[in-house]
């Protein structure tokens, strides 16, 4: 790995398609389905690295069993630096199976300057200026950048230091990661939404009962 420098304050910073199939992967406490919690969490205003707007509905980004948000800006060294290894991470990570995605937050002063920071990424960005954002800094805490949150189909982080755990254990740190999502089939989706959908009938036909 490259040698990091001090992370920069960022400045600025307040700055119809086909679905795929519901949820391979979902937190084992959670029924909420994949698309729709993650779709609450990012939006739907996604482009690539020729700041093209992507797909609604990117299999890439709800297939992942992992994704992480890249918080950066092409006007800090740290994050150019960053960049470079975890390319090299992001293709190690999901040779064979996808199995982990990344979508890029960029604090970036203008349009042009975002698009010639994208331009080489293989990942999924946020659009510029996208008000999601702001959100999202606030939602993970950044104050600084490079900052790197892997996080679950829920949103919730699996680890408060991803950009050092990566610099630290390179595609090893995934089997940590993973240690809190659960690959989950269609089928026992829809046996936790029946169960679900039982427990609510009950508990309305039991405050029906109530009432009379």
């Amino acid at each position: 790995m490259s040698e990091q420098p001090e992370d920069q304050n960022p400045e600025n910073m307040e700055q119809e398609n086909q679905m795929p199939q519901l949820g391979k992967f979902i937190n084992p406490n959670s029924y909420v389905p994949v698309i729709e919690k993650v779709t609450e969490i990012f939006g739907t205003d996604y482009v690539d690295n020729k700041n093209i707007p992507v797909q609604k509905y990117d299999e890439e980004i709800f297939d992942a069993t992992i994704i992480g948000i890249y918080f950066s800006a092409g006007w800090a060294s740290p994050c150019r630096i960053f960049s470079k290894d975890l390319i090299e991470l992001y293709h190690a990570m999901n040779e064979g199976e996808k199995f982990f995605e990344i979508i890029q937050v960029s604090f970036d002063r203008s349009e042009e300057e975002f698009k010639k920071s994208i331009e080489n990424l293989p990942w999924k960005f946020l659009s510029f200026n996208n008000p999601k954002i702001n959100e999202l800094k606030e939602k993970y805490n950044v104050t600084t950048v490079p900052k790197f949150v892997p996080i679950d189909k829920d949103g919730n982080a699996l680890s408060e230091y991803g950009r050092e755990d990566l610099n630290e254990y390179g595609v090893d740190i995934l089997e940590k990661w993973n240690e809190d999502t659960r690959v989950v089939s269609q089928d026992e989706v829809d046996k936790l939404l029946e169960a679900r959908k039982k427990e609510y009938e009950a508990l309305k036909a039991q405050y029906e009962e109530n009432q009379e």
